[in-house]
């Protein structure tokens, strides 16, 4: 098919103060080498066909949308469609420039989607390049992240994010400590849905002194960002996952999964649970470690970052 536009954003991992970015936290976020792209080709159908592909060129949504009301004709995934109107409803309002005639619509992942890079930060992003409107604000209308998987998806480099008075703040900055070669990404072979989290957090809260933490780890983040050494970087990551368990009642992924590694150190990333971890290895063969005990995906952070 001759399409008419086509847009591409990056993935995201959260490498440093999962959750309490959400309450103004200073965090250090990588946008992915891997993301998403959409292609549109306006039509006078009066419907939109949106079909969804996988990694592996499978279909795994296809919705067809009266592209005036937006109401849902036909579909594989009621549920997911449903979230496709809603977020479409949003955009149109925002955009001068929404297809109401009709349009078709592919949008292709570059990763599986139980990795959790991003398939949703990806599309808003798409969407929003898409119908020229703003994705920090078509995000705030539709979901109850930070938003720094939209500053992700709409960058090329590594960046520090701030809600500050409840507006997105980003840097782009350079990092490039000499131990990146022995920084590596694993994923724990199961997806973490962060919504489920955010909402689990947010009953915490009432018991925490959020300005105090948030100041701590925006300090964190700083010092990741500063750190000189593999040494003075791990030992970070072992503050700021103690600091984090304390917070949310929760073992930390080394207590839980992975007690008897020695060659480094890890850290969860994002909603704890699932997903990737980052972990820190002297020695590759250390990595060795996690492919025993069935964790094969294991990435290079040259290979992930974009």
């Amino acid at each position: 098919m001759d399409w008419d536009n086509s847009y591409w954003s990056p993935g995201k991992l959260l490498l440093t103060s999962e959750y309490l970015v959400i309450d103004g936290a200073k965090a250090l976020a990588i946008p992915t080498k891997f993301g998403q792209d959409l292609k549109v080709k306006r039509t006078s159908s009066g419907k939109i066909k949106w079909t969804s592909y996988t990694d592996q060129d499978e279909v795994w949504l296809e919705v067809v949308l009266n592209s005036t009301t937006l109401n849902v004709l036909s579909t594989n995934d009621k549920k997911k469609a449903e979230k496709l109107s809603a977020i479409l409803s949003q955009a149109r309002a925002l955009s001068t420039n929404f297809p109401n005639d009709g349009a078709i619509v592919e949008t292709k992942l570059d990763f599986p989607r139980n990795w959790g890079l991003g398939s949703s930060s990806t599309l808003l992003c798409n969407i929003a390049k898409w119908l020229s409107i703003n994705a920090f604000q078509l995000h705030f209308q539709v979901s109850n992240g930070s938003g720094y998987d939209i500053a992700c998806g709409l960058s090329d480099e590594v960046l520090t994010y701030q809600l500050l008075r409840q507006t997105p703040h980003y840097e782009l900055i350079e990092f490039t400590p000499t131990f990146l070669d022995q920084i590596y990404f694993i994923h724990l072979n199961q997806k973490q849905f962060s919504d489920k989290e955010v909402a689990r957090y947010s009953t915490l809260k009432s018991e925490l002194n959020l300005k105090e933490l948030t100041s701590k780890f925006s300090d964190l983040t700083d010092q990741f960002v500063d750190a000189k050494t593999l040494n003075e970087f791990e030992s970070l990551i072992v503050e700021h996952e103690q600091l984090l368990s304390h917070i949310l009642q929760q073992e930390t992924i080394s207590e839980s999964l992975f007690q008897m590694y020695s060659g480094g150190v890890i850290k969860s990333l994002g909603a704890w649970g699932g997903d990737f971890v980052m972990v820190t290895a002297a020695n590759r063969k250390d990595l060795d470690y996690f492919r025993n005990k069935g964790y094969c995906t294991i990435i290079s952070y040259k290979d992930i970052i974009k």
